[in-house]
């Protein structure tokens, strides 16, 4: 169990643990997939480990993706790692159809977002914040300043010390 958990740990980034050294993990890139769409260079890196926690009883296999996408036009490249665990045992399925189920299983998000999206309007809002101060005073310029009479511009002014 100390075993898993230092895997996990080190897979995770959180540094090495004296139960398992780093050295000793049990893991490979099962899976390179390089792809060029979009006017991005984009490379998938998927790395399988056996897995036994006591958090997670029925998982066999701990999986982490690393997607590598650069833009052409800008040049910086982004970083995303992504940790699943499975039940099915190491070697009971390839990487390549385990990269296909991943890319698969994200596209099904995106699409339920994008109906959330259309059905519900959850993104459809362009209302901004206003970024200034309240104790700016008003513009003399700006439309509502000009056609509403003093008194009620009053409180847009700055209120005195």
């Amino acid at each position: 169990m100390a075993q898993s958990y230092a895997v996990l740990r080190e897979t995770c980034g959180h540094g090495e643990t004296d139960a398992y050294a780093a050295s000793g993990f049990p893991s490979a890139w099962t899976h390179v997939e390089r792809a060029r769409a979009h006017h991005r260079d984009e490379i998938r890196r998927l790395k399988t480990a056996v897995f036994v926690h006591l958090d997670h009883p029925h998982a066999r296999q701990a999986l982490q993706v690393v997607r590598w996408r650069r833009d052409l036009g800008m040049g910086k490249p982004t970083i995303e790692p992504i940790h699943l665990v499975r039940s099915p045992p190491p070697g009971a399925v390839s990487g390549s159809a385990l990269a296909a189920w991943i890319r698969g299983r994200r596209r099904t998000d995106n699409q339920s977002h994008h109906v959330r999206d259309r059905t519900f309007h959850e993104d459809a809002s362009h209302i901004r914040p206003v970024t200034c101060p309240a104790s700016w005073p008003a513009c003399a310029t700006w439309p509502s300043v000009l056609t509403t009479p003093p008194e009620t511009t009053s409180g847009l002014s700055r209120p005195s010390d």
